[in-house]
């Protein structure tokens, strides 16, 4: 699940299931993710950073957020785990590629 998907999610709940009321929502003002209610990327904040920020008027610490089902849960830290998790699959693998080359490829440090 993406961030936008999860912000969908998390509005569709807050409207009771009813996409109708999605659209027509009152919270302009109020809400971080009003901009980002339809699952769709507009402008400022950035997903993320909305997503904290809702996670932050629900809870004073998000760090001790005990709610697993509200589908805002994965993201309440401003970080995306599936793209954590991508970069971190990335980087062994290119350590792993960069140990087998026995350095080739790699800068020779000069010294003066």
């Amino acid at each position: 699940m993406s961030p936008l998907q999860a912000i969908r999610g998390f509005c569709l709940w807050c409207a009771y299931g009813a996409t109708r009321h999605v659209n027509l929502c009152p919270a302009a003002e109020t809400c971080p993710l009003f901009e980002h209610r339809f699952g769709r990327r507009h402008g400022l904040p950035k997903p993320l950073e909305a997503i904290q920020a809702r996670c932050s008027t629900c809870v004073q610490n998000p760090f001790a957020c005990k709610t697993t089902t509200c589908s805002l849960h994965s993201f309440r830290m401003g970080v995306d785990p599936v793209a954590q998790m991508r970069q971190r699959a990335r980087n062994r693998f290119l350590g792993q590629k960069r140990l087998s080359t026995g350095g080739i490829g790699e800068f020779p440090v000069v010294e003066h």
